[in-house]
């Protein structure tokens, strides 16, 4: 009996003092847990990719921006088209005129408010801007950027971070309706939540119900794994507590609107509702109806099982489901309850598929921010890249090149690959980058823009031209030269006995002859007088800065590599009217505050004399006018005059064409991968489809503005003079006037009956030489 009475006293004094340690241990625990969440909360940042976005459209009167242009880049940015204007991101079309309700956005110095403007046009261009909500008319309205990409992990989440002020109040009621509705009431944990989702759960004999609060989600997607046990639980409370206990329901409920998982884009995980919006319906989540919200919030419980691209009948039944819930909880009517589940389930194509025109230019926003940025910054501290590119003019380059394709599918395949094309278009002055594709496919593999280098033949003649009309005193556009057959031995004893494409001589001709038909024969005359290390060093220095060109006579006709890239940049040399401006992608880097970042600044120089590139340029408006690119004038005639040059490689490897107008200059390559002949010269491939483009596009007349320092001159080209006066059936020529340029009177020109003759005759043979020309480029 003794015995039993110290027993249970013992149990007693252990049962009393274990539950005091076992109370003691949980405390601690408990302790420990909430100082790491309260830390973790404190410092959490989201790993955010850099999000990259294209140039915004400007509206501004005068702006030269038709009624479809206009429309086009709504469309792009997910407007929706309808009859009656009443939120944000719609436009309807009154007229000839359209009225649009903008979203706004938040632009490096300063924020786009959301704008209800309309606008009416004339000769396409934007005749007046005038506001619906106020009596101030802006002077200049800004549409929010397209976003064409980002640079993120190989594996990482992604999210669209959205503010708890921004978030729709009854966006928030709906969703707490549906997925804690005491929330406000409970400290984190709800008991009678749990109480009676235990009830329902036994009744049902499965899992019907779960009793995790908002704030308990929140603490499983933050801080815990997926494991299913007691212990994850009874942890996930305590957590939950701790959360409750040092910050607001607010702040609370933002994280979870910026933390919840809503589906897979490939190996990106959709997180937030910000992003989940853009994901599935391609628009903000202040624009998503009724039954899109319901579909939002009932992709909760399941993202996989309700993914509505894979399962959109099983997801129809959990959002109509969830509209259940908001007409019991008196957060739709009747009406919108039954407008909304008679509605199918709508989703946009995926957000990805929408960046693909813009792969190409990506990677090279993404080469310049390696130059200035860490890499791990770039793929986790939520950078905004704002870049040069246009849209819309990429979409329409897009579609210019599938045309162009088209037109050529008996020549895709012959030669065991597809025909390949490359271009790069952009601002002659600011050097901004506006497109930029890098093969067929609009997502390649091979971004042959940026690493293609391929022979550019003839582009090379006119900065062969450029270095002779930097020596004025030895070299004018009226110079003549010899294209005469010549053989070149080199070191080895190897003879070069280049030709002309048609095989053909013509004895003296003008060096505007020369580049304006191409001759190749008559270059290698002018190259060789200069010398081939010093056009060489001219081409370096308007472009190609950091290659070693080898000093090989072939050089003049082409026989370098370059990438359409380089080649662009060679070209906006001369467009820039001498002055050398790196290409450029990117306008303004910000960090995920709006905070500008110092990037390093572009230096300009001049490369060239502006009457150089004057002279140069006006040779080119000749290639166009009646030289080897004249069939030109066929494809884009509104765009008249432009600067352009044709190109072609050994066997018509490679087929180029480079041109500018006022507004834009271009550089377009096609070619095989392997090397193949195309069959395709500069004149009837890449000139075909870069007039294609510059017509669609819009490409402006140039404006041939001559710089102080030059001067027309009569030329007549029979004598090979320059005259003071018209003296017959002669033209004009520009030039650099120098002490050794020699000018003639008339009258002081001695003509005689066999002169002529002999000048009718010589005059008859070059029209038969001409005329027999081809309209394809020379080697």
């Amino acid at each position: 009996m003794q015995g039993l009475k110290t027993l249970l006293l013992t149990l007693r004094f252990y049962l009393k003092h274990g539950v005091f340690l076992l109370l003691v241990v949980l405390i601690a625990y408990w302790a420990w847990l909430d100082r790491q969440v309260i830390n973790q909360f404190e410092q959490q940042q989201w790993n955010l990719p850099a999000r990259v976005y294209a140039a915004p459209l400007e509206i501004y009167r005068e702006a030269p921006i038709s009624s479809q242009h206009l429309i086009a880049n709504l469309e792009l940015l997910g407007y929706k088209r309808v009859d009656d204007v009443t939120g944000s991101g719609q436009f309807s079309k009154i007229g000839e005129g359209l009225e649009l309700i903008t979203r706004g956005f938040e632009f490096p110095g300063g924020a786009e408010p959301a704008r209800r403007i309309s606008v009416a046009f004339d000769n396409n261009r934007i005749s007046t801007i005038a506001s619906k909500l106020s009596r101030d008319t802006p002077s200049l309205v800004r549409l929010e950027p397209v976003e064409i990409g980002a640079i993120h992990p190989g594996v990482f989440e992604d999210r669209a971070l959205l503010r708890f002020a921004d978030v729709p109040r009854l966006f928030l009621e709906r969703l707490i309706a549906v997925e804690d509705k005491r929330y406000f009431d409970h400290p984190g944990v709800d008991v009678k939540g749990i109480t009676r989702a235990v009830f329902a759960n036994i009744v049902a004999g499965r899992m019907r119900q779960g009793g995790s609060t908002i704030t308990q989600q929140l603490v499983k997607n933050l801080y815990l794994t997926r494991e299913r046990s007691l212990r994850r639980k009874f942890q996930e409370a305590l957590m939950a507590l701790s959360l409750e206990r040092r910050y607001s329901k607010q702040e609370i409920l933002e994280a979870y609107l910026n933390e919840i998982y809503l589906g897979q884009d490939g190996n990106r995980a959709i997180h937030g509702f910000g992003l989940g919006a853009e994901f599935y319906f391609d628009k903000p989540l202040a624009e998503l109806n009724i039954a899109e919200q319901a579909l939002l919030i009932g992709i909760i419980k399941g993202p996989s099982a309700y993914n509505p691209r894979k399962k959109p009948q099983v997801a129809e039944q959990r959002r109509n489901t969830v509209l259940q819930v908001l007409l019991k909880a008196d957060l739709v009517s009747l009406q919108e309850y039954e407008k909304a589940i008679s509605q199918p389930v709508e989703v946009s194509a995926r957000s990805t598929n929408r960046k693909k025109p813009f792969a190409a230019f990506t990677e090279l926003v993404h080469k310049r921010l390696l130059s200035n940025y860490d890499a791990s910054a770039l793929q986790t501290q939520g950078l905004k890249i704002f870049t040069t590119i246009d849209p819309l003019i990429q979409q329409l380059i897009v579609r210019s090149q599938q045309d162009f394709l088209a037109s050529q599918a008996e020549n895709l395949n012959k030669a065991g690959q597809p025909l390949q094309i490359a271009a790069v278009w952009a601002d002659p002055v600011s050097a901004e980058v506006k497109a930029m594709t890098g093969g067929r496919e609009q997502n390649p593999s091979y971004n042959r823009a940026l690493l293609a280098k391929r022979q550019v033949g003839s582009l090379i003649k006119p900065f062969v031209v450029t270095e002779a009309l930097s020596r004025p005193d030895e070299f004018q556009l009226g110079t003549i030269l010899n294209d005469n057959a010549i053989n070149l031995t080199d070191r080895k004893g190897q003879t070069w006995s280049p030709q002309n494409y048609d095989r053909k001589t013509r004895g003296p001709v003008t060096m505007l002859e020369a580049l304006v038909n191409s001759y190749n024969l008559a270059t290698i005359d002018l190259g060789l007088k200069l010398g081939l290390a010093s056009v060489a060093d001219r081409v370096n220095s308007m472009g190609l800065l950091d290659e070693t060109i080898p000093l090989y006579p072939s050089l003049l006709l082409g026989a370098i590599e370059m990438t359409p890239f380089e080649v662009a940049q060679l070209y906006h040399t001369l467009a820039n009217q001498g002055f050398y401006a790196p290409l450029k992608a990117i306008r303004t880097v910000v960090d995920a505050s709006g905070e500008p970042l110092r990037e390093a600044r572009n230096t300009v120089r001049q490369a060239i004399d502006s009457k150089v590139a004057y002279l140069t340029t006006y040779a080119m408006t000749e290639v166009v006018n009646r030289g080897t690119a004249r069939s030109l004038k066929n494809l884009a005639p509104r765009s008249l005059p432009i600067a352009g040059k044709t190109g072609t490689s050994d066997d018509t490897r490679d087929s180029w064409f480079a041109g500018f107008g006022e507004n834009l200059l271009g550089v377009v390559w096609i070619g095989h991968d392997n090397g193949e002949p195309t069959k395709l010269t500069g004149a009837s491939g890449a000139l075909q489809a870069w007039g294609r483009m510059a017509n669609r596009i819009g490409i402006a007349p140039l404006a041939l503005r001559k710089p102080t320092g030059v001067s027309f001159l009569w030329f007549d080209p029979s004598k090979q003079r320059y005259l003071s006066e018209s003296c017959g059936e002669i033209s004009q020529m520009p030039v650099i006037p120098t002490d050794a340029l020699l000018i003639q009177q008339c009258d002081s020109i001695q003509t005689r009956e066999s002169d002529s003759i002999d000048s009718l005759w010589d005059g008859i043979k070059r029209l038969i030489d001409r005329g027999s020309t081809q309209q394809e480029d020379n080697e």
